[in-house]
């Protein structure tokens, strides 16, 4: 429960109660026997905190740090990837960045495969590359669920980027408005974070 209300103090940039869950959870966690899953989740989420308080570079070592499992669970394994990926364009790092997507199943050109963060990333690494048609194509092959508040929201600000770099003001405004409007009932902030351009 500590862990889950830390994603989600997370994702609304509450930090100072997203650090207080993730204690709990880390003390609750400690010397018990429980799913090796959550500490490496746990982990993951300690990395996004600590991107926003002290930057890429610091969260990219904690990224680095081994993980408590074997063989990682696939959506702790796409938040890591995801995470990843975002920290290393915040660090400048292009080609690292790449390689992370192309190491992720389907490659660098490949859809959503369930996990908006990647998604995300394509878009973001054209971005960065200075591919708009490659950032467009990644945007267009990006159909997240209707029901997913925060890969929508992700997605239209992604949106909106692509808009302002194609010149088409009037549509990026829109796009902004819309993602503003969708991020309120949950109270995303974290998404915006990610789109420094937003």
């Amino acid at each position: 429960a500590h862990l889950a209300l830390a994603w989600v103090h997370l994702d609304r940039m509450e930090l100072d109660a997203a650090e207080r869950d993730l204690g709990n959870a880390r003390l609750r966690l400690h010397g018990r026997e429980a799913s090796t899953t959550y500490f490496d989740l746990l982990s993951v989420a300690e990395a996004r905190l600590v991107a926003v308080r002290q930057g890429p570079l610091e969260a990219l070592a904690v990224l680095d740090s081994p993980s408590v499992s074997s063989s990682e669970a696939t959506v702790v394994r796409q938040a890591r990837r995801a995470l990843r990926v975002r920290m290393l364009l915040g660090a400048g790092d292009i080609a690292g960045a790449r390689g992370v997507l192309d190491a992720a199943p389907g490659g660098s050109s490949s859809g959503d495969g369930g996990c908006p963060g990647l998604a995300a990333g394509r878009v973001d690494l054209a971005l960065a590359a200075g591919d708009l048609t490659g950032a467009r194509a990644a945007l267009d092959d990006w159909h997240p669920p209707q029901e997913d508040v925060g890969a929508l929201v992700r997605r239209v600000l992604r949106e909106f980027v692509v808009l302002c770099a194609e010149r088409d003001h009037r549509g990026a405004e829109a796009a902004l408005t819309r993602a503003v409007g969708m991020a309120l009932g949950e109270r995303l902030r974290w998404p915006f974070v990610e789109v420094p351009d937003a």
